[in-house]
C-alpha cells in the first residue's frame, strides 16, 4: 500500500515538473521574444535621418541616431573620429554667416572653421539645443520648454549669457520658434504670443496660438504658421488669415517657398499657394488626396514633394498627386522631403 502511494506521489510529481518546465519554457520564449522584438526595432530606426542639410558648397549632410553623414556623390560616408566627430545620435546640422559647420551631438556641440576639414569641440556655453538660431552678429538664440530664451553673444571677446523669461516680459517660458528676418528683427514664437525684437524694443504680438513655424518672402514680409491661422506683419502692420480668408482649414501645419518667392501653406485639409494677394487652393487631379501633411518642398520646376501623415511620401507634379509606392521602393517609411539647389530630391 505504501509502495502505492509512492508511485502515485512519484507521477503526479512527475506531471508537475513536465507542466513546470512547459510553462518555464514559454514564458523564456516569450521573453526571448520581446528582447528580439525591442533589438530589432532599435537597429531598424538606427539609420532614422533625423536632419538633412546642404551647406553653402552644395555638400549634402545627413544627421542619424548612429552619427553624421557626407554625401560623396555615390554615396554616403559616415564622418567619424577622424574628422572629429563622435558615433553618436545627431540632433542638428547648422552653418553659420561666417561658414563655419555646427553639429549638435548627444555628447555635445562640434565646429568646424570655414577652412578647416576636422571638428573641435565647441564650449559648453555654445552647444545648440533642437531650434537654436544663430544671427548676422553671431549671437545665439536657444528656445526651451519652460525656461524661456537663452541669448550668448561676445562683444569685444567676452562671452555673455543673457535669459529672456517673463520675468523680463516673455509671454511664456515654452519657447517653440526663433527666427531672424531681413531687418535683423528677431522674432519669438511663445505658447502664448509671438514677440518681436529689436535694437530699440521688444513687442508682444498676442492672440496667435502656438506658433511652430516662420517664414520669409522677397516682399519683406514675415509669415508665422500656428494652431489658430496664418499671420502676416510688415512694416504697414499685421494681417490674419483663417477660412474666411481663403485658407483650406485654420490649422497651419508647414510652409515653404518656391523658386519665385511664392508662400506655398500646408493645412489639415490640403494645399494652398498665396499669389497675387488671395490663396489659391491646389486640388490635385487623379484618384488621390491630401490626407495630413506635416512637410513640404518645392523644386525649381514647381513639382511638390511632400510628407503626408497618412500617405507617408507624395509627389505633386502638373496637378497630378501620386504617393511614393508609384514612384519608388524604400525599405522604411519616411517622414521627410527635402529639394536641395540642385534639385536633388532627398527623403529621410
Amino acid at each position: 500500500e505504501i509502495s502505492t502511494q509512492v508511485s502515485r506521489a512519484m507521477r503526479i510529481l512527475d506531471k508537475y515538473i513536465v507542466k513546470s518546465f512547459a510553462v518555464n519554457f514559454v514564458v523564456s520564449l516569450a521573453v526571448l521574444l520581446s528582447i528580439y522584438v525591442l533589438l530589432d526595432l532599435f537597429f531598424t530606426f538606427d539609420e532614422t535621418t533625423r536632419t538633412l542639410f546642404q551647406d553653402r558648397h552644395g555638400a549634402v549632410w545627413a544627421g542619424s541616431r548612429s552619427g553624421v553623414y557626407l554625401f560623396d556623390g555615390t554615396s554616403w560616408v559616415q564622418q567619424r573620429e577622424s574628422v572629429g566627430l563622435p558615433s553618436s545620435p545627431n540632433n542638428g546640422i547648422y552653418e553659420d554667416p561666417s561658414g563655419a559647420l555646427w553639429v549638435r551631438t548627444l555628447q555635445g556641440t562640434y565646429r568646424r572653421d570655414p577652412s578647416g576639414q576636422t571638428f573641435d569641440p565647441a564650449p559648453r556655453a555654445e552647444s545648440l539645443p533642437g531650434g537654436t538660431l544663430r544671427d548676422h552678429r553671431g549671437d545665439l538664440w536657444s528656445p526651451s520648454i519652460g525656461q524661456g530664451l537663452t541669448r550668448v553673444r561676445s562683444p569685444h571677446g567676452a562671452r555673455l549669457t543673457e535669459h529672456v523669461t517673463t520675468d523680463t516680459g516673455l509671454s511664456s517660458n515654452v519657447v517653440g520658434a526663433v527666427y531672424e528676418d531681413r531687418d535683423s528683427n528677431i522674432w519669438i514664437g511663445t505658447q502664448a504670443a509671438l514677440h518681436e525684437l529689436s535694437p530699440r524694443k521688444f513687442t508682444p504680438v498676442a492672440n496667435l496660438g502656438a506658433v511652430t513655424m516662420v517664414k520669409a518672402t522677397p516682399d519683406g514680409a514675415t509669415w508665422f504658421g500656428s494652431n489658430d491661422g496664418l499671420v502676416r506683419v510688415t512694416r504697414d502692420g499685421r494681417q490674419t488669415f483663417s477660412e474666411q480668408q481663403g485658407l483650406p482649414a485654420r490649422v497651419v501645419r508647414a510652409l515653404a517657398t518656391d523658386r519665385k518667392g511664392q508662400l506655398w501653406i500646408a493645412t489639415d485639409r490640403g494645399l494652398a499657394r498665396f499669389e497675387n494677394g488671395r490663396f489659391v487652393t491646389l486640388a490635385p487631379k487623379g484618384p488621390h488626396r491630401f490626407g495630413r501633411i506635416t512637410a513640404f518642398s518645392i523644386a525649381s520646376s514647381g513639382t511638390v514633394w511632400l510628407t503626408d501623415f497618412q500617405f507617408g511620401i507624395m509627389r505633386l507634379r502638373d496637378g497630378v498627386l501620386a504617393p511614393l509606392d508609384t514612384l519608388a521602393t524604400i525599405e522604411q517609411r519616411p517622414v521627410f522631403a527635402y529639394v536641395d539647389h540642385s534639385d536633388r530630391v532627398w527623403l529621410g
